[in-house]
Parts: C-alpha cells; structure tokens; sequence
C-alpha cells in the first residue's frame, strides 16, 4: 500500500484521541507507524510527533477529540492509557455530532456543556479503562516511580507477579504495546518533563531516566518525540517565554 498523503495533526503540547469509523489510515506512535481500522482507536500523547497517512485512492473516516492541557483539571489520561486498542467508536461519534449541532444551531450553553462532558465521557472510556487488570495498573505506577532502574521483561514479569508470556498479552490487549515499549513511553515521558522544567546537563538527566549513555538517550527520545533532547527543551523554553 502506497502512502502519500502526510498530515502532522496539531501542536505537540496537545493530545489526541483518535478512533476509526471506516477504512484505514496509518499513525505514527512509538517511533513506529502502526494501521488504524474500523473498530480501533488510539491515544496520542502531548510532547511526542503526532502524524498520520493516507493511502491514495483510500477513504479513513475517524472522529477525533484534542485537548490542550486539560479541561476543568479533568485528566485525559495517565500511564496506564492504552495507545492503540479496540474501541467502538460510535457513542463517541455521536456525542461530537451532538455537540457540533448544537454549537451551529441554538448554542444553548447547557446543552453545549452537557455534549462537552459526554464526549469527555467516552474519552476517559478509552483513556482510563476499568477493565484494566490492577496488578498491571500497579505495575506501571511502581516503575514509573523507579524509572532509572535497569527493567527487564523479567524483572517486570517477577514484579507483576505474572509469566513473561502473559505480561506480553496482557499487554498488548489492554495498552497496544509491549511491556518494554511501555518502559520506554513512561521514560520519556519523564525526560519531556525534565527537559521543560529543568537546566540538568543531558548526560545527568538521561541516567535518571535510565539511560547510562546520552547517545542512547538522545537517539531513544528523537524516535518518540520527534527531537533532539536539546531542540526540544529550547522549543518548550520558547513556547514558554511566548505564553
């Protein structure tokens, strides 16, 4: 399949979620471009290059919700957030298409506010599974919290309390990503922030992110962002001075 049509969806500090009505597109997420079909949606988190492709002669009809930050400190979503899961997109759909209705037609403020906390709804629905398991919920919070440790799909398995093979499915089912590629996604995560909020030489920061090389680091973190460590911290510091 031929891709040629490439779109960057908007400002990177935003996040997207993303979910397929009809036909097929693909996205890029973790480094890697990934199909999205019917009946699939995916989460894109703020900080990282978020892209999509078209095939010519394809139809991809999704709706997608973009928050910047969040509305009201409500959160959009949290480490264990899935990244390309199945996903019925329709309650979804026609929350938008309500709201969208409205805000063209009476724009009666209630109402407007009642779509807006729907399409929330089904937001958090993807964002915040509660068919997540707990221990794997759990898992994730205790790695997070030790991420300069050097994590193994082993070492994650024995702290999971689960066989290395049920971690992978697990996994998978409930995030679209591997146990490692999770590892990954949260130490990143992590360096974003210590680049935006921080001054620490890049070789200090990638060992607290559990990186001993800054080379591997550097490299790790222009495959999820899209940047290099320092090109991103000068674009945050800029997008500061200009808020």
């Amino acid at each position: 399949m031929r891709l040629v049509r490439s779109k960057k969806l908007a400002t990177e500090s935003a996040t997207f979620l993303l979910a397929c009505t009809s036909g097929c597109g693909r996205v890029f997420i973790d480094g890697r471009w990934k199909i999205c079909r019917k009946g699939f949606a995916c989460l894109l988190s703020a900080n990282t290059l978020n892209t999509f492709e078209i095939a010519r002669g394809k139809r991809w009809k999704y709706c997608w919700v973009c928050y910047v930050g969040t509305i009201d400190r409500r959160p959009t979503g949290d480490i264990s957030s899935p990244v390309m899961v199945r996903f019925d997109p329709a309650p979804l759909r026609s929350a938008i298409l309500g709201l969208a209705f409205e805000c063209r037609g009476r724009r009666q403020p209630r109402l407007m506010q009642e779509w807006t906390d729907l399409v929330h709804a089904y937001f958090l629905r993807f964002a915040r599974p509660s068919t997540q398991p707990v221990k794997l919920d759990q898992l994730w919070n205790r790695v997070a919290s030790k991420l300069a440790d050097d994590w193994t799909l082993s070492g994650l398995a024995r702290e999971a309390d689960y066989s290395k093979e049920h971690l992978r499915r697990l996994c998978h089912r409930h995030l679209g990503r591997s146990p490692m590629h999770q590892v990954t996604c949260l130490r990143m995560r992590y360096a974003a922030d210590l680049l935006a909020a921080t001054a620490q030489p890049i070789k200090f920061l990638a060992r607290r992110v559990g990186y001993q090389s800054p080379f591997t680091f550097s490299k790790a973190f222009v495959k999820w962002s899209g940047w290099r460590p320092s090109e991103y911290r000068r674009k945050r510091i800029n997008e500061a001075k200009t808020a």
